[in-house]
């Protein structure tokens, strides 16, 4: 039995690279920013949309073979944006996040832990 390798179905150029990460490299340096500003406009936040752009390019390229090329590929790749900037969104209102810098004082006293915040213990009424 052969096992085939997917590179060995593609031409490989001298340099050891396929047409295939040639075209997706293009691909890249064409919408990176693209990429970005979409991001950015979406989160108002730079270093996330860093992370996002850096996440949509990594699932790109591990789906790439599902890229349907007769369609334009900022489109897809724009969804694929517009669908992890949606996960981050609702990952943020599941999980709220505090700075260390953050007075104790402004954060709600239902989310410190029993060690940070003494909570006192109801008080009995007697009439």
């Amino acid at each position: 039995m052969y096992s085939i390798n997917i590179l060995t179905a593609e031409k490989i150029g001298r340099d050891g690279i396929t047409d295939t990460q040639r075209k997706f490299e293009s691909f890249y340096r064409r919408s990176n920013r693209r990429a970005y500003n979409l991001a950015f406009r979406l989160l108002c936040h730079a270093t996330e949309a860093e992370d996002i752009t850096n996440d949509v390019f990594v699932r790109a390229w591990r789906h790439f073979d599902q890229y349907d090329r007769a369609r334009p590929f900022e489109g897809w790749l724009f969804r694929i944006v517009t669908n992890l900037v949606v996960d981050c969104r609702r990952r943020q209102k599941r999980v709220p996040m505090y700075s260390l810098d953050t007075p104790i004082d402004t954060v709600p006293k239902a989310l410190l832990s029993p060690w940070t915040y003494r909570i006192s213990p109801p008080t009995r009424r007697r009439f």
